[in-house]
């Protein structure tokens, strides 16, 4: 592999050829616009178990104007009934009881919402979804109430250190600028907003000619166009220009140094140069180019040059198009030592941008590369989960055209380097701003919205000079031609589709399942190197996570190229030992595989890597004190119910004391005995598996076998009979969390498709009354599990405002409001409810990798049960409804119950009653009040 690695020829020229002329989606579609000038594209896919929609209006947060947040505000109403179909929850409702979900965002320039549900409900959800852009109700009650939801959807980033640095950028830009906005808004910013502004903003901002749909579906093109037709045809056409920016976003900004103090111990750099919006184009799409050289991992590059001065950990470069421009950005993980010489890091950027920039003729392959993969991963492209692929397409629409989308957005028609030059030429020190973000750096001003510490300090003469003539040092240059562009893309016969093939040998089994469903020559595999370490010890187990982040930053600058050639590996460590991921075209992934097994035996890195690895791995752990009180909720249950589990405080005292020797000595013995198990899903036969085995058994396997009492096996406790407890603990937040966890007995079949359908029905009746009329806070759920074999059912809130205690009371008021209403489901909607679940169950997965996960699951997890889905749609289909009534009591039922309260507090004093005596809180009291005459006057500051 290693002489492929570096070779230098080009691939044969015929082959870009034969990738340009091959048809990127053979689903049959039609894009047309409606006569209200609504662009429209549907696509009949008869593979498709899920129809979907999406719609985007081509205004976003940066036509907010007086008040901050009014676009995403007008967003959440949407959702809130219409004139046609007035219950604020009805379209969420219809989507639940037909296996479906919506959501929406609002970017700074659009406005997107979308959904899946089983095809047989598309046409009236359709219906319905229309209703959103032809008569929303937006009554002053619902505003009233929803401005609580974006609220608590800002009052959840006060502390993510994205939104806070993203809002100082915002912040500085041009204030005559529409992205100087704070596009989230809250209760603030929103207080004097009531019905008919917002009304007023939808009809001046809203309107046909500034839409685009986009329509999957497994009914024919026909069916779909006149659905969008009849649907959509009464979306009014305001004739709205398309909303378009002016002037300059960097101002007063440009060649500054902004500081931004961190929550999280993090580090981090960003230099964002300003573009304009010939810099999109796109036929010859020209900062893609340029960042994909920048962004260059391999070992020529920028990162590389960074990681050998100890300055850096990870980059990336690329632009955003924002309204009518945007920005190139080069985000850079920093080291502790290159946060203290962040002008370095800087000149070094500035060095590789001068290098392109001065470069007269670049290497041929730059160019060809680019557009020979652009057309390989276009015609190969996997069309994603429903949802998914809609809302993409939605968004694309707004930039590409419609008749011609997936092409315009992939292919380079024309690279070109006039083009590239003119990005270059914007790249420049007086056209760019230094973020950087992290702990202890000089602030002395503070943003309104989140609170953020920030300085802004300006480059100075001799530094501006220092960028504006900065070289390369070292090994830095232009990346070398890819040795791994994929050259057969045969498919081998499906000989393994019904019945895995299995391979067994001393030291482990490798199994292989068929694709016939995608038809591409791509493949995805998994093997796990047992050890029988990691849950021996939490030293071993930190050591594992070390030895697999060492070999990934070993294996990246040679492996690095295969990843641009849509070929993807990976190593990490969990608690059964380390595990191989790989996806991607299955023409080189055998070679991929050869290629990683070394790095999974040695240390390929030098001590002082070692100990930036392993501080990384230290904040990482520590930085999650920080994370969501959700979050920390569930690190509770798992900690809870894990037979094994090293939590972040173990973690962190036994990786502390780690030296590179120990490092080394891991290395040395953890092959000592060894079980492999694999899966590989797709265009591989027998042979190859065969031989991927000898790879593994020659270069992976131990020189024993592990044993399977030793193996790893993800034994949970079973809560006693009788459990009814509290678990609580103080987190540093603004927000809490309680989930609130139901466990039941080893599942039957009968019992599985009973949880499946208690989901199915209380997941959206509980997102209605906790999140949508109680408005306890912005993540809200209810959902059904198995674990082990368990089934666990959980109720989520996270809050600022009603504290863990009343979450609890409301869960179980919910519950037993649910249970005893059960007589009220009648056969009619437990049928749509027993008709989602099923297509839930028998939903098709999308991708090699998804079907790679459920084999693996289900040959090792399920040992070997491949046959558990079909088995629950046959429970489901014998479900009655009697029997359903009974079942869902028992198993929520208190006597025997087995249940916790995972209770994570945030601000515990705000949100705690305290204990006190009737003498204290006397003594802290401010005197007696006496009710005062009619007529005295109100002391001042009073209500």
């Amino acid at each position: 592999m290693a002489s492929r690695l570096h070779r230098l020829a080009l691939l044969p020229l015929l082959l870009l050829l034969a990738a340009a002329v091959a048809s990127a989606d053979d689903r049959p579609s039609k894009a047309f616009t409606l006569d209200n000038g609504l662009k429209v594209l549907v696509v009949s896919d008869s593979d498709a178990d899920r129809a979907g929609a999406s719609l985007t209006v081509g205004v976003g947060a940066m036509a907010d104007g007086e008040y901050p947040g009014m676009a995403h505000f007008l967003e959440h109403m949407l959702f809130l009934g219409t004139e046609k179909y007035p219950d604020a929850g009805a379209y969420k409702d219809y989507l639940a009881e037909n296996d479906g979900g919506s959501n929406a965002y609002t970017a700074e320039d659009h406005t997107n919402y979308h959904f899946q549900v089983k095809p047989d409900a598309f046409e009236g959800a359709l219906d319905r979804f229309a209703q959103f852009f032809i008569a929303p109700l937006m009554t002053d009650t619902l505003s009233g109430r929803e401005v609580n939801a974006v609220d608590s959807e800002h009052s959840k980033n006060l502390e993510n250190d994205f939104w806070r640095r993203r809002q100082v950028f915002r912040n500085l830009l041009n204030p005559e600028h529409p992205r100087n906005t704070f596009s989230t808004g809250n209760r603030d910013t929103l207080a004097k907003v009531r019905n008919e502004m917002l009304r007023d903003f939808y009809e001046r901002e809203y309107s046909a000619n500034r839409m685009a749909l986009a329509i999957v579906g497994p009914q024919p093109v026909e069916t779909l166009e006149k659905w969008a037709r009849e649907d959509f045809a009464a979306v009014p056409n305001r004739n709205l220009k398309p909303f378009r920016t002016e002037g300059r976003i960097f101002t007063d900004i440009a060649a500054h140094r902004v500081n931004v103090e961190s929550v999280r111990d993090i580090r981090e750099m960003r230099l964002h140069f300003e573009l304009d919006e010939a810099s999109f184009d796109i036929d010859s799409k020209p900062s893609s180019i340029v960042g994909s050289i920048l962004g260059h991992e391999g070992r020529e590059s920028l990162l590389q040059n960074l990681k050998e001065e100890g300055w850096a950990t990870g980059l990336s470069a690329g632009a955003s198009e924002i309204g009518n421009g945007g920005t190139f950005d080069v985000t850079i993980q920093l080291t502790a030592e290159g946060l203290e010489k962040v002008d370095d890091v800087a000149e070094r950027v500035f060095g590789m941008i001068n290098l392109l920039r001065d470069t007269k003729q670049w290497p041929a392959h730059l160019l060809k590369e680019a557009q020979q993969m652009a057309e390989i991963e276009l015609r190969f492209r996997q069309p994603g989960e429903t949802f998914d692929e809609v809302r993409t397409m939605g968004g694309l629409m707004m930039k590409y055209p419609h008749d011609d989308l997936w092409a315009s957005f992939y292919l380079i028609r024309d690279p070109n380097m006039d083009s590239v030059r003119h990005v270059l030429d914007q790249l420049r020190p007086e056209n760019s701003v230094i973020f950087v973000n992290a702990k202890g750096l000089e602030t002395d001003q503070t943003e309104p919205h989140y609170g953020s510490q920030y300085g802004v300090t300006a480059y100075g003469e001799a530094l501006t000079k220092r960028f504006r003539t900065a070289k390369v040092t070292g090994e830095m240059g232009l990346p070398a031609p890819n040795p791994f562009l994929p050259e057969d893309f045969s498919l081998v016969a499906a000989n393994h589709v019904k019945e895995p093939y299995v391979h067994a040998f001393r030291q482990g089994e490798l199994w292989l399942r068929n694709d016939e469903q995608f038809l591409k020559p791509k493949a995805a595999l998994r093997f796990e190197v047992m050890n029988g370490l990691h849950q021996a010890s939490a030293r071993d187990f930190v050591l594992g996570n070390l030895f697999a982040a060492s070999a990934m930053e070993a294996l990246t600058p040679d492996a690095y190229p295969a990843r641009l050639a849509g070929l993807n590996g990976s190593i990490s460590s969990d608690r059964g030992g380390l595990t191989v991921d790989a996806n991607g075209f299955s023409d080189r992934l055998p070679e991929l595989i050869e290629f990683i097994a070394p790095y999974l035996s040695e240390v390929r890195v030098d001590e002082q890597m070692f100990e930036i690895i392993k501080e990384r791995e230290l904040r990482n752990l520590r930085n999650k004190v920080r994370q969501p009180a959700s979050s920390h909720a569930f690190d509770q249950f798992r900690a809870l119910i894990r037979e094994v589990n090293w939590d972040d405080d173990a973690q962190i005292a036994a990786l502390e004391p780690l030296t590179y020797e120990d490092l080394k000595d891991y290395a040395g013995r953890v092959n000592d005995r060894t079980w492999i198990r694999g899966f590989v899903y797709g265009n591989l036969d027998a042979k190859q598996v065969r031989q991927l085995a000898k790879v593994l058994r020659t270069k992976v396997a131990g020189r024993e076998v592990l044993p399977d009492e030793e193996r790893f096996h993800g034994r949970v406790l079973r809560m006693g009979k009788g459990t009814s407890a509290i678990v609580r603990k103080d987190i540093q937040s603004n927000d809490s969390a309680t989930v609130l966890v139901y466990q039941g007995d080893p599942l039957s079949e009968e019992h599985r498709a009973i949880m499946r359908l208690t989901s199915q029905i209380v997941s959206n009746r509980f997102f209605q009354d906790l999140r949508t009329l109680q408005q306890t806070g912005y993540i809200v759920g209810a959902a059904g599990i198995d674990i082990e074999g368990l089934p666990v059912f959980y109720f989520l809130s996270q809050s600022s405002v009603v504290d863990t205690d009343s979450l609890r009371g409301r869960f179980e008021s919910f519950l037993k409001h649910f249970t005893d209403e059960l007589d009220e489901i009648g056969e009619e909607e437990f049928e749509r409810n027993r008709q989602a679940a099923l297509a839930a169950v028998l939903k098709k997965r999308t991708s090699f990798v998804e079907e790679m996960d459920w084999n693996f699951d289900s040959a090792f997890t399920r040992k070997g049960d491949f046959e558990h889905e079909l088995r629950e749609a046959e429970a489901l289909k014998a479900l009655s409804l009697e029997r359903f009534r009974q079942a869902v009591p028992a198993f929520f039922a208190e006597d025997g119950v087995r249940r916790v309260s995972i209770e994570v507090v945030g601000s515990p004093d705000r949100h705690r009653f305290q204990p006190a005596t009737v003498e204290q809180i006397k003594e802290a009291g401010e005197g007696y009040w006496e009710r005062p005459a009619p007529d005295a006057q109100a002391a001042p500051g009073a209500m």
